[in-house]
């Protein structure tokens, strides 16, 4: 049944292979062209942290268009996730209903518990690996050139998506909601359009709006007029919002209209900029310094895992319904009738 359900889907498999084998060269690529550019230019410091050096006046137009490059393999990386639900989940089923070929393997005196398993297992396996191995490349990419490939705060998108556990998670999500639409809808083309939508508005409803409730976020003080001292304490941290802390330490946003108003007060340079009386003038109306609501940098691999384990969860509850939905619902069409 193994060997059936790879001759099915050698041909997906094989181009997702190439998939994996050109993103593996252009990382490994563009890893080696970067890092001679930082040796030849002594950038050295500036892999570590952009304030401590002072490197950001420095930085050559080719080392900004890096941050373009990453990007680019970020999107390709977050695209190998659509393409194994797209390409191997929605089609896994919904061809063989589609072609009526279930019946054709279900008359080999297999049961439908072990038709599905293999065939599942076929495509999820390879899926899995080969998002492991891209976001280790990834990893092994990003983490060598450091600041200079990652803007700021390490949770964002751009780095935190494509790292190993999230793009494991991804794939095997997307091939278990492919399974169970492709099982739903029993037509290839609208099955791929299903998983497509469904995939893309998962990942992004957890980004926009799960992401960073993970956590509980925590509150860091800071002058009223230096909005990058957290970031210089804390390059990876995520900023969630920006305010005050008021003098019973309470957090207040700055887009809460008694803290706009206040600003407003206060400003007292005809350039929009902070003066030095402005910090006293706050302090006078109660307010006890600038804050920041984050989420820590330390905190990152426990998101990651909480990221990972989330789409994992949801990928294996989509391939339980899948197999549930194949015994209850299709149990009449699958069942073989018995020699007379």
């Amino acid at each position: 049944m193994i060997w059936l359900a790879w001759r099915q889907q050698r041909v997906a498999l094989l181009v997702l292979g190439g998939y994996v084998l050109l993103l593996t060269f252009l990382m490994t690529y563009y890893r080696a062209t970067m890092l001679a550019v930082v040796d030849a230019q002594g950038l050295g410091p500036c892999v570590v942290s952009h304030y401590e050096s002072g490197c950001l006046p420095n930085l050559t137009p080719t080392v900004w268009g890096w941050y373009e490059t990453a990007d680019n393999i970020r999107m390709a990386l977050i695209g190998y996730g659509v393409l194994v639900g797209v390409f191997l989940g929605a089609p896994l089923f919904a061809r063989e209903f589609e072609q009526h070929t279930h019946l054709l393997a279900l008359t080999q005196s297999a049961r439908p518990s072990r038709w599905f398993t293999a065939k599942v297992a076929v495509v999820v396996v390879p899926a899995a690996l080969g998002a492991l191995l891209l976001g280790a490349l990834f990893r092994w990419w990003t983490a060598a050139l450091g600041k200079l490939l990652v803007p700021r705060e390490g949770f964002h998108a751009a780095l935190f998506e494509p790292q190993p556990p999230a793009l494991f998670g991804y794939a095997v999500f997307a091939v278990g909601l492919g399974a169970v639409v492709g099982l739903a809808v029993r037509r290839v083309v609208p099955a791929m359009a299903l998983t497509l939508v469904g995939w893309l508005a998962a990942l992004y409803g957890v980004r926009r709006f799960v992401r960073m409730h993970y956590m509980s976020p925590v509150v860091v003080e800071r002058p009223f007029d230096d909005d990058l001292a957290g970031y210089r304490a804390d390059e990876d941290r995520w900023r969630l919002d920006d305010g005050v802390v008021d003098a019973t330490g309470r957090f207040i946003s700055d887009r809460d209209e008694v803290v706009r108003e206040a600003s407003r007060s206060c400003e007292i340079s005809s350039y929009g900029s902070h003066t030095p009386a402005y910090e006293d003038c706050m302090t006078a109306l109660g307010y006890r310094s600038g804050a920041d609501l984050v989420q820590p940098g330390d905190r990152f691999w426990w998101f990651q895992g909480i990221e990972s384990a989330l789409f994992t969860g949801a990928g294996v509850l989509c391939v339980l319904g899948a197999m549930w939905w194949l015994h209850r619902r299709f149990r009449r069409e699958l069942r073989v009738p018995a020699a007379t």
